[in-house]
C-alpha cells in the first residue's frame, strides 16, 4: 500500500506541474487549452479577458529579470484573488494572462476586467514602480481568445491601461469609471 500511495502522490504532483505555471502559480496555457476545449465541447457560453502588462520589457531592461518576475507574480496574485466559481485566471505566456469567465455576458466581463485593471493600476511596487495593464475582452460565439487578443492590442494602441471590447459590432474602450474616486473631504476640527 505504501507503493500505491507514493505512486498516487507522484501522479498528482506531475499533474499539478503540467497544469500550473511554475512562476506565477496560476493555471498555465495547457490548462487553458483544456478548459477551452471543454467549454466548446459542452457548448457553454464564456468570455475571455486578455491581460498584457504595459511596458514590461522596459521594466525588465531597467530593473532586471528578477524584478520582472516579481511584477509577474504581483499581477498574477491580483488575478488569482479575482478567481471565483466560473472565473479562472491563466498565464498565457510572457507577460500575458487570460481570465475565463463562464456563463458571462459582455457587461459582466467589462465589470471584472475594469476591477482588475483598476486594482493593478492603483498598486505601487518596490522601487516606487507603478504597473498598468491593457485588457481586451472576447465573448462567445466568436473565438473569445482571438477576439480578446485583438481588443487587447487595440487597448495598447489607444494609450495603454484601457479595457477594449466590441458590442453590437462597434469597438469601445471602457470608460475607466473605477479610476474616478470622489475623495471624502477632510473635516477640520476647531
Amino acid at each position: 500500500t505504501t507503493i500505491v500511495i507514493l505512486l498516487l502522490l507522484t501522479i498528482v504532483s506531475l499533474y499539478y506541474q503540467i497544469q500550473i505555471d511554475g512562476l506565477t502559480r496560476l493555471n498555465n496555457r495547457a490548462s487553458l487549452n483544456g478548459k477551452i476545449k471543454h467549454l466548446s465541447f459542452i457548448n457553454k457560453k464564456y468570455a475571455a479577458i486578455m491581460v498584457d502588462i504595459d511596458n514590461f520589457k522596459r521594466m525588465n531592461d531597467t530593473y532586471g529579470h528578477a524584478y520582472g518576475d516579481y511584477v509577474l507574480k504581483h499581477v498574477a496574485s491580483i488575478l488569482a484573488e479575482s478567481e471565483a466559481q466560473g472565473v479562472t485566471a491563466y498565464r498565457y505566456g510572457g507577460e500575458e494572462f487570460v481570465v475565463i469567465i463562464e456563463k458571462s455576458d459582455i457587461e459582466k466581463a467589462i465589470r471584472i476586467a475594469e476591477n482588475l485593471r483598476s486594482e493593478i493600476a492603483k498598486s505601487e511596487l518596490e522601487k516606487g514602480v507603478k504597473v498598468t495593464a491593457s485588457f481586451g475582452i472576447g465573448i462567445a460565439p466568436e473565438n473569445p481568445i482571438e477576439q480578446a487578443d485583438k481588443n487587447m492590442y487595440r487597448a495598447k494602441a489607444s494609450g495603454k491601461n484601457f479595457t477594449a471590447y466590441e458590442k453590437d459590432g462597434k469597438e469601445y474602450l471602457a470608460e475607466r469609471r473605477l479610476d474616478i474616486r470622489n475623495p471624502i473631504p477632510k473635516t477640520t476640527t476647531s
